[in-house]
């Protein structure tokens, strides 16, 4: 499983040390030379060297670091990172520790040595590592650190604490949108949709749509029955992300339900999709292949295993136009509900999540309205929600 882990201390340690002009020969300041002030700034230049691939510098500078300050905590722990960077792998954990024994507080440190521990599959000493960083009093950056113990969890296989890590991480900030989809697909993996579906809510409101997010939309609906809901999902995902990968491994799966949908009386609400929509995003059968392997790869982290999902598929089928069309009639059914003429954006209201509200596809309400395009709705603005020859 591919996951990515922040190294806080790596950033912390380039804002804060200083940096500037060092002479090749720092012995040259004789009696007065500062050797930890030289130290830090031997640091600062070799991780900015690391930063930007010059590794041949990075290490001059951060083995100059250690000759200025052996015992300086920072200057280790960038060495650490160091021999991370160049896979180095048992020098780079026999300099975390030594900068975790010269500073055993230093929480930016334990962070970011539970982070190379968790990589390396050392899972509960990572752990160990990651809670030292959380309860240490002064440690700014929680929220980052139970973001890692959950992903160390979910690599050691064990979902509900990674679950509770992620609560901690949103309690600790409300906002940070990464934990809040973690969370949700978290949510969505152990079935607990009605708490998947409140997170992603609130994830929606600090991130823009994008094509992971419809997807845990249509599981969530899918996972608490509600297949209108699911379908409005689902043709938002098809018109805004036509080519995305997401889009056309669900094509994929829809192909597929469409090959078998004489032994299945009722076919997935992901099949439920118009021949048109379906013609848009039709993959190339020459790249069937690639496209397989590039959908199945991105769906890994985004949804749950095979057992629930009903998006993963190894077969790229072409579609039967008349079940397509069956289906399509269906879903049109589902567009005959009872609405009111006319929808007040509220505060905070968009124009995708009003289409959602009364089942009606986006571009309809922009040209019902004669929106410009779906951002040119503002609060208080007076929404048509029936075509201009009905009111009329």
């Amino acid at each position: 499983m591919n996951f990515i882990l922040k190294y806080i201390s790596v950033i912390f340690i380039l804002l804060m040390l200083l940096s500037g002009c060092v002479s090749q020969n720092d012995q040259s300041f004789g009696q007065n030379f500062d050797h930890l002030k030289a130290a830090k700034t031997r640091v600062s230049l070799g991780l900015t060297y690391l930063k930007n691939g010059n590794y041949s510098q990075a290490k001059f500078n951060l083995d100059k670091a250690l000759e200025f300050a052996p015992r300086s905590a920072d200057a280790n722990f960038a060495m650490a990172y160091y021999y991370q960077s160049v896979e180095e792998l048992e020098q780079a954990e026999e300099a975390y520790q030594f900068a975790m024994d010269l500073e055993p507080k230093n929480a930016n440190i334990a962070n970011s040595y539970g982070a190379f521990l968790c990589q390396n599959g050392d899972y509960e000493k990572a752990k160990k590592y990651f809670l030292k960083a959380v309860n240490t009093s002064s440690y700014i950056s929680s929220a980052e650190t139970y973001e890692n113990l959950a992903l160390c969890s979910r690599s050691q296989g064990r979902p509900e604490d990674a679950i509770q890590y992620l609560r901690s991480a949103v309690n600790h900030q409300p906002g940070r949108s990464n934990s809040l989809f973690l969370l949700s697909r978290s949510l969505i993996e152990t079935q607990q949709w009605q708490e998947a579906r409140a997170i992603l809510r609130r994830y929606e409101k600090t991130s823009q749509i994008s094509p992971q997010s419809l997807l845990m939309a249509i599981q969530i609906e899918q996972g608490t029955g509600n297949e209108i809901a699911a379908m409005g999902y689902s043709d938002m995902l098809f018109k805004i992300f036509p080519n995305d990968p997401v889009t056309k491994s669900m094509l994929t799966e829809q192909q597929s339900a469409i090959k078998v949908i004489t032994q299945k009386p009722k076919p997935s609400v992901l099949a439920k999709i118009s021949k048109k929509t379906a013609e848009k995003v039709e993959p190339n059968p020459i790249e069937n292949s690639q496209s397989n392997a590039l959908a199945e790869s991105q769906r890994n982290d985004l949804i749950t295993s095979e057992k629930e999902s009903k998006i993963q598929t190894n077969e790229v089928a072409q579609p039967n136009e008349e079940v397509v069309e069956r289906l399509a009639e269906q879903v049109s059914e589902a567009d005959i509900l009872q609405t009111p003429d006319f929808h007040i954006v509220a505060n905070g209201e968009n124009l995708y999540r009003i289409s959602l509200l009364y089942n009606i596809r986006m571009q309809r309400l922009i040209d019902w309205n004669g929106l410009a395009d779906a951002s040119a709705i503002f609060e208080g603005k007076k929404l048509s929600l029936v075509a201009p020859s009905v009111v009329e």
